[in-house]
């Protein structure tokens, strides 16, 4: 019991509001709220563990002990609402109540306003013996901020109790144990899916890359035998293709009536002229005809080759 007391105070000092909390009313808490005077319950009495004997639903066990302290408080407010707006809050339940109840308890109640009208305070001005209209709005004035103090106060302190009884709570405690669990189970799931989703993009992308790997070889092989056909083509002479004019023929017809078009006659002649200027210039072309010199027959007919291959001749 010990052990789980110093466990309560940890988690109680290591709340900033409940640590805020507890050393304004340190003294009070200690003593139990001894000094209480007012008419609101004395809730520091409830902090500590002795309230309670264990978390049973005996008279003076946890659930029955804050159960009854809560009836109290509502009944309280009750007296100073009118019966038809009065709604009734959450109660405190058992160890058996589920915890959607427990839920809406705490939810309600860590929001607690009292409904108490404070006018039993001694520090009150008596309005009747205000001297005057302004005195009165003076004391009217200064008895709303001293009543609205004592409210905050008091519901400051009904909802840190909320607060350190939330922690205490077995049912809290147990619902936070199966929260925890779902969470590590919850990112366990999504580590596992994430990990399947990269171990599935990796071999996607293996795939692809073999797949390119693939395409890529294919391609190649397929370079290599246009550019092997290619060169087949350019060892082979084609029958159909005139060198002079650079230009290639489906057919042999095709190929004579082009030898016969104007066009290549004047390419022909043009190459022939060339070549005779050549030859005549490194000094291999016919000698002039002289007294000495045979002339030739007049009578042998020069034969005219309209060919482009045999005129060609001279040239290779």
């Amino acid at each position: 019991k010990q052990w789980y007391q110093r466990r309560v105070a940890i988690a109680a000092v290591s709340d900033p509001q409940e640590k805020a909390f507890y050393d304004k009313h340190r003294e009070q808490i200690l003593r139990g709220g001894s000094d209480h005077k007012s008419e609101d319950i004395n809730v520091m009495g409830f902090y500590g563990s002795s309230c309670y004997s264990g978390f049973t639903d005996l008279d003076d066990g946890f659930y029955k002990v804050y159960s009854d302290l809560f009836v109290r408080i509502s009944e309280e407010d009750q007296r100073y609402v009118d019966t038809k707006d009065w709604e009734e809050p959450p109660q405190f339940g058992t160890s058996t109540t589920e915890f959607e109840g427990v839920r809406q308890f705490y939810g309600w109640w860590q929001s607690y306003c009292t409904k108490r009208s404070y006018m039993w305070l001694d520090e009150l001005y008596d309005i009747r013996q205000a001297d005057g209209r302004r005195v009165l709005r003076a004391m009217e004035k200064e008895n709303k901020k001293l009543i609205d103090e004592a409210k905050k106060e008091y519901n400051e302190s009904v909802r840190s109790l909320v607060l350190h009884i939330k922690k205490k709570d077995p049912r809290c405690v147990a619902q936070r144990e199966k929260q925890k669990l779902l969470e590590e189970e919850r990112l366990a799931a999504e580590k596992k899916r994430k990990e399947e989703q990269r171990r599935k993009r990796a071999e996607e992308l293996e795939r692809i890359a073999e797949q390119e790997k693939d395409m890529i070889a294919q391609h190649e092989e397929q370079l290599d035998e246009l550019l092997d056909q290619f060169s087949d083509s350019d060892n082979e002479e084609d029958p159909f293709y005139c060198p002079l004019c650079r230009k290639l023929f489906k057919s042999d017809k095709m190929m004579k009536q082009h030898e016969k078009s104007k066009k290549h006659k004047e390419k022909l002649s043009e190459l022939q002229g060339e070549f005779a200027s050549e030859l005549q210039a490194a000094g291999l072309a016919e000698q002039p005809v002289t007294d000495d010199t045979p002339a030739p027959s007049t009578k042998k007919k020069k034969e005219k080759s309209t060919d482009c291959d045999s005129a060609l001749i001279p040239l290779l």
